[in-house]
């Protein structure tokens, strides 16, 4: 005979409905392409509360209350997040102000970052006047103190005559300066990084640079205040790191480390890290905050124990729990309050919360709960790869280990699990079948950052009788645990990184195993102790120089790296079940099930053009142009966009991870001439596709040429791919010989099968538009790249009535300094019927022969309200 539920359970089956329908909610909230009126939002704020008052009548069947409490939570989640949103873009950039000389007082809010262009700092805005009438700004601005020459309006450089350099700022001090602000906008392409959310989860609602010219008044400082005294004290440690060690490569990890400075790190470190699968050792993560609060926990539950006096007030147990929670909260701060920092307090959080209480959640509820309230925390969030690793790895640990099973109904397990192991101490409660299962997922947990809700390992003690041999096999099973632990996570997570980044680490396995117990157990602590003792970060270093030495040894070999098609999200989420079913302790028979179930995330490929078709992509990089060209076997990059600084350039930025998206083997980058607006992202391109040959205008002492020879480009060369022709028509030959600049060297490329053609001119000005339009050369096209972004020194009447083109694409950045494209070209491109389109509008630009008639806009793919609206 069966007992009715209890009171307890029954009220207990409703957490899950309630927690998932909250993240069901917040997630469908962040799909909206506009947020709706704040009216409706609240509508449904009190909608949910009526249908939560309707679960709970105890006369509704039991699976229509549970459907009713997830609609409740649901639409909660929805309205809240939407009045959340609505309240943050009220203080919105006003479009008026956009461009415009603004003085305005203001605290540095944060530490400075910098590189040799400059630095770039946030500042919380006090007041600010325009033209002598105050006006109101967003409360929070990114704004950049740029180094260099001068730039006067329309862009030219005024000999001579340099910036201002910018001042030794830090956190906490007023200032006074003039600044132009433009609303938050960034790139928009396949796959790519999305700057505009980045920007809405900082608080940011405009960017902006120092006016530093010598025409301008010069930025004042004008107090040091007590403000932001943990961003002074992170500045302070972080500039003690740099001036204490001589490799910057080293400071800049330590940095990375102790105060969260990402930026710190070099890019080819970066690019090493990545290689080898460890980038997320390599800053401020879960796994660091984890094992941080874990040890520092130990240390309080020792400490504790010396005291009876403070046991019997307090456990030492949750007084241990209490003040690793507190503590791992104030390296978190300390390190910058970063979004994986935020994730893992509310984490640690929730599941001491639910220890403290002394509740027996089984993990499914409580991977749940955790996730719920970093939802509720952030709904964003939801939106990083992060989170999804974060969140499938602790699944994946639980799910595959046999010791952590579910209870059978309400909160109460049917045996002791994970959770309630980790502080008590009990060694008895467990059977000794379960217990190895235990530790292995508890050491693994602590190395994806979940280690702490399982609590220090229990159960074996060491050796007593110190026995060489039993000691020696007691860590080789613990290294065998934590090598099969992480072999199991690889596993798992290798279709959701394909899928959300289009490579997987190979040596990742190999790169891990070292390099998690290396950083995590000695170099952050040395890193961390350095704070109080300098000599220490000399020893972080030297270990840091070692793991160096191994990371680069395996990142060079030749399949560090497996590289795939993005494949679209139901290939990745089946993907991810099948690495599951593999990685999960089942009979073989089922295990082998996930294989088949991985092939479309690894096998994917992205459709090419049909034999005889071509397919042109303008890629939004900003002021500059880089235009991919594919047939049905072949690719070419026209230009590579610009260089911003030494550690980034578009190249790396925008079009290795585009070509890595869509597995692309180039087979020609053209660049059509030196200007850095065109050649900027030519190394880190060259660097990833070494096949591809290079055909540009270049110098034969241009940098580019010690990496990659290059052929002139000249008109009459012609190749043809796949039925498609190609063809330079520009420059000629004898050009060469000649004292001209650098925009009349341009090379101009025809690209046409026949029926449809497409004109990349460059940055060719109205005397090479002349020559053009004069000689014999056929240049009408469907397709025109404008030339020199729609300079008022170029698109000239007579070229633009030869060309007759149905589009002209615009590649420049959003509010450029240079006022690309004048207006005054844009009248001539009106007058005629063409229809312009422009990155800033359009984001990255598609465009196929097989459909001549319409161009595809990447903003317009999938739109979301907090990308901006370009007037």
């Amino acid at each position: 005979m069966h007992s009715s539920p209890t009171h307890t359970a029954v009220a207990a089956r409703f957490i899950f409905p309630a927690l998932l329908g909250w993240l069901l909610g917040s997630a469908v909230q962040l799909q909206q392409a506009a947020l709706w009126a704040r009216w409706i939002d609240l509508t449904l704020v009190l909608l949910a509360l009526l249908v939560l008052v309707l679960a709970a009548v105890r006369s509704l069947a039991l699976p229509v209350r549970l459907t009713l409490t997830l609609l409740a939570f649901s639409v909660f989640a929805f309205a809240a997040t939407g009045l959340r949103a609505s309240a943050f873009s009220s203080e919105t950039l006003d479009s008026s102000l956009e461009g415009r000389d603004i003085t305005l007082t203001g605290m540095v809010a944060a530490m400075p970052h910098y590189n040799e262009a400059g630095m770039r700092f946030r500042l919380e805005v006090e007041s600010a006047q325009l033209d002598g009438k105050p006006v109101h700004l967003p409360t929070q601005i990114y704004l950049g103190w740029y180094s260099g020459y001068y730039l006067a309006e329309g862009g030219a450089a005024t000999a001579g005559q340099l910036q201002r350099q910018p001042a030794a700022i830090s956190a906490g001090e007023r200032w006074q300066m003039t600044v132009r602000l433009k609303a938050p906008h960034g790139a928009s392409n396949p796959h790519g990084f999305d700057y505009e959310l980045w920007l809405w989860e900082q608080g940011l609602q405009a960017t902006g640079y120092v006016r530093a010219g010598p025409r301008d008044t010069a930025p004042q400082r004008l107090a040091r205040t007590s403000w932001h005294p943990v961003e002074r004290w992170r500045q302070q440690v972080r500039d003690r790191i740099f001036e204490r060690v001589g490799e910057r490569s080293y400071a800049g990890l330590i940095a990375a480390l102790v105060v969260g400075d990402q930026n710190a790190i070099e890019r080819a470190d970066w690019d090493v890290f990545r290689a080898t699968g460890v980038a997320h050792l390599m800053s401020i993560s879960g796994l660091h905050i984890t094992m941080f609060a874990w040890l520092a926990a130990l240390t309080l539950a020792w400490l504790w124990r010396r005291s009876a006096t403070l046991c019997l007030w307090l456990p030492a147990s949750s007084a241990a729990l209490i003040g690793g929670v507190l503590l791992a909260f104030a390296y978190a701060f300390f390190s910058g309050w970063g979004v994986p920092s935020q994730r893992t307090v509310l984490m640690l959080f929730c599941v001491a919360l639910l220890r403290l209480s002394g509740k027996r959640w089984p993990w499914p509820q409580v991977l749940l709960l955790a996730c719920a309230v970093v939802v509720a925390a952030d709904p964003w969030a939801m939106l990083q790869p992060g989170f999804w690793l974060s969140f499938v790895a602790v699944g994946v640990l639980f799910a595959t280990d046999p010791g952590a099973k579910p209870a059978p109904s309400g909160l109460e397990p049917a045996a002791p699990s994970l959770l309630e192991q980790g502080w008590t101490g009990d060694r008895g409660e467990a059977s000794r079948e379960t217990r190895p299962a235990r530790h292995r997922a508890a050491r693994a947990a602590a190395s994806v950052g979940a280690s702490f809700a399982a609590g220090p390992p229990q159960g074996e003690t060491a050796p007593s009788g110190g026995s060489a041999a039993r000691v020696a096999a007691s860590v080789g099973a613990i290294l065998w645990a934590l090598l099969h632990e992480q072999w199991v996570i690889t596993l798992a997570l290798t279709p959701l990184t394909l899928l959300l980044f289009g490579q997987v680490s190979v040596v990742g396995l190999a790169a891990n195993a070292l390099a998690i117990p290396w950083v995590t157990l000695l170099v952050t602590p040395l890193a961390m102790l350095g704070v109080l003792v300098q000599p220490l970060w000399d020893l972080a270093a030297l270990a840091i120089s070692a793991l160096s030495w191994y990371l680069q040894t395996l990142a060079a070999l030749p399949f560090a790296t497996l590289t795939v098609a993005q494949a679209p999200l139901w290939a990745g989420a089946v993907g991810v079940l099948g690495g599951l079913l593999l990685a999960m302790q089942l009979p073989w028979s089922l295990r082998l099930m996930g294989l088949p179930l991985m092939l479309p995330v690894l096998l994917w490929q992205v459709p090419a053009p049909q034999p005889g078709q071509f397919e042109l992509l303008a890629a939004d990089i900003g002021q500059g142009n880089a235009v991919l060209v594919r047939t049905a076997s072949h690719a070419l990059l026209y230009d590579a966009g610009p260089r911003f600084s030494r550690e980034s350039d578009a190249g790396n930025r925008v079009l290795v991870p585009l070509l890595r998206s869509l597995q692309l083997r180039l087979d020609l980058l053209v660049l059509s001439h030196r200007d850095i607006d065109h050649t900027g992202g030519a190394p880190a391109v060259l660097k990833m596709q070494p096949q591809a040959e290079l055909l540009s205008s270049i110098e034969d002492d241009h940098e580019l040429q010690a990496l990659r020879q290059t052929r002139r480009c000249s008109a009459g060369q012609r190749w043809q791919w796949d039925g498609v022709d190609f063809e330079v028509l520009s420059p000629l030959a004898q050009d060469y010989e000649l004292d001209l600049k650098s925009n009349a060297m341009s090379c101009v490329l025809r690209i046409s099968n026949g029926l449809q053609t497409a004109l990349l001119a460059g940055d060719i000005e109205q005397a090479q538009e002349q020559r053009l339009v004069e000689g014999a050369q056929q240049i009408r096209a469907n397709l025109l790249l404008v030339p020199h972004h729609g300079s008022r020194f170029s698109s000239s009447a007579a070229f633009l009535d030869a060309v007759q083109p149905k589009f002209a694409l615009v590649q420049a950045g959003y509010r450029n300094r240079f006022g690309h494209p004048a207006q005054s070209v844009l009248v001539h491109y009106e007058e005629r019927g063409i229809r312009v389109i422009d990155s800033p509008h359009c984001g990255a630009a598609s465009w196929k022969s097989v459909q001549a008639q319409s161009i595809n806009c990447q903003r317009s793919q999938a739109p979301r309200y907090w990308q901006h609206r370009v007037p």
